[in-house]
């Protein structure tokens, strides 16, 4: 979007996927159309801005905005039904990466519970997590792939718009190798 050569005003807009530049006109009509594009541009950039405070905002102050019909209330989810359609939906895995899955959803539940909701999970309880695994006696190279599942879970979930952040980036997976085979 710009002035060209001081004479005329051009925009560039998305036609079925290609850029297509535009004329729009000259004179006051380009220094209006230009005007107009800049208060657009930032309306836009303001309203992603107040998108992105209002995602981070507390689950009590997010309520209590829902409450009043200021924002949209938060999707939830419960661990055991998500990651549950989460295997479901994948048609295109083999059978041992989703019986893989399977197996990290059976950890979860058995150490989170069923119905707990997604966002209620925090960094330290996915490591406790891993530290319940590896007090269970688990090999280095279950925990990893277990912790790998398990952050492809929670980032399905930040894609679903369910949680913001996932709490399993930051928690070390560990080698793959299993060195008493």
């Amino acid at each position: 979007m710009g002035w060209e050569k001081g004479r005329y005003y051009t925009r560039s807009r998305k036609v079925n996927g290609r850029v297509v530049r535009e004329y729009v006109g000259g004179g006051e009509v380009g220094a209006l159309a230009a005007e107009f594009d800049a208060i657009e541009r930032k309306r836009r950039e303001s309203a992603l801005e107040t998108g992105r405070w209002v995602r981070k905002l507390p689950d009590a102050f997010h309520q209590a905005l829902a409450h009043k019909g200021l924002v949209e209330t938060r999707k939830q989810a419960a661990l055991g039904t998500y990651t549950q359609e989460v295997i479901d939906r994948r048609f295109d895995w083999a059978d041992s990466t989703r019986e893989k899955h399977v197996i990290t959803r059976k950890h979860l539940i058995s150490f989170f519970g069923a119905d707990v909701d997604l966002r209620s999970i925090t960094a330290g309880n996915a490591r406790d997590f891993r530290q319940h695994l590896l007090n269970d006696g688990k090999a280095e190279a279950t925990i990893s792939k277990t912790i790998k599942h398990c952050r492809y879970f929670f980032k399905c979930a930040m894609q679903d718009e369910l949680i913001t952040k996932n709490r399993f980036t930051d928690i070390k997976a560990g080698r793959e190798i299993n060195k008493d085979r």
